[in-house]
């Protein structure tokens, strides 16, 4: 009722407001009384005043935000990154009549022509920055642009090229990067071919692994195990030179082979510490071994009930 209520007041004013000005442009003609045609001529430059100012200001608006996509008449390197002329960039707007394109600013760049990057066929390029305290800070996400498949070899993992491929840089210093050399990679997808064979595990233990992720906070890689067709998923973890360091699992079924474990919700880690040992979380009764390591369950925190 209250909604219904303020439609019909709003139309009302609105019909009347357009009443006031149909008068006024007839009183421009036909009132006899000086002072009432004065104000209805005045009235109607108001109108149109305000008419002109909003097509100014949607104008400015518009070529402000048209001032975000730019094409670089001459080859560019921006903190490493080499941008060949013709290259078409989004850039941050620019305010004012004339508008200078700060192409330092750029979050995205589609090449002309694809170009080699650290070994990688890339046809577009998304970029994010920061900098704070002193800091720099990005993250690059390529592609290869044209949708074709394909398989780089890039820090020793085999990414996909046919998706995106994320590289960063963090430097604490605030020094900006001078060549593609100062990133390194981030994230891939891997080739269905990559797995992984615990050295201290059965051989019959090799995981096939879909992504990979760099932390740069703890310098260790993260792999994510490719749980399609097995009754099990989670992830692989190795040190900044490629060794694995761990592994959690979580199990889809139970009563493995090699693991009798009545709980297809139980949770395996596996640390390189201590090989011949599995940490199993579950709330059944645990065997004495589960694939050839010795099985104990976690150590409870102080305040924590043991399972």
């Amino acid at each position: 009722m209250g909604l219904d209520a303020l439609f019909y007041g709003l139309g009302f004013l609105i019909l009347v407001a357009f009443g006031v000005w149909l008068a006024s442009i007839v009183a421009i003609f036909v009132a006899k009384n000086p002072v009432i045609k004065t104000l209805a001529i005045v009235l109607n430059l108001l109108i149109l005043s305000g008419f002109i100012l909003s097509v100014i200001d949607d104008m400015g608006e518009q070529a402000y935000e048209e001032s975000r996509y730019q094409e670089n008449d001459k080859e560019l390197l921006i903190d490493g990154i080499r941008i060949p002329a013709g290259s078409r960039l989004v850039v941050e707007p620019q305010m004012g009549i004339k508008k200078v394109p700060d192409f330092s600013t750029f979050s995205r760049v589609e090449y002309l022509h694809p170009i080699d990057w650290k070994s990688v066929t890339v046809g577009e390029m998304e970029r994010v920055v920061s900098q704070y305290d002193g800091h720099y800070e990005a993250t690059l996400t390529t592609r290869s642009g044209n949708g074709t498949g394909g398989v780089v070899e890039v820090e020793g993992w085999r990414c996909r090229s046919d998706n995106d491929i994320l590289w960063g840089v963090k430097n604490e210093n605030g020094r900006k990067p001078s060549n593609p050399a100062d990133y390194r990679l981030l994230e891939c997808l891997l080739d269905k071919s990559a797995e992984v064979s615990v050295p201290q595990w059965p051989e019959a233990m090799k995981l096939p692994l879909e992504k990979v992720r760099y932390e740069q906070l703890g310098a260790y890689w993260e792999a994510d195990i490719l749980s399609e067709n097995l009754p099990y998923w989670g992830k692989v973890y190795f040190d900044a030179d490629k060794r694995i360091s761990s592994i959690n699992l979580s199990f889809s079924q139970k009563n493995l082979q090699g693991c009798a474990i009545a709980d297809e919700g139980a949770s395996l880690e596996w640390d390189s510490k201590q090989p011949d040992v599995v940490t199993i979380r579950s709330y059944v009764d645990l065997p004495e071994y589960c694939w050839g390591k010795k099985v104990v369950r976690p150590v409870p925190k102080d305040g924590e009930q043991r399972e």
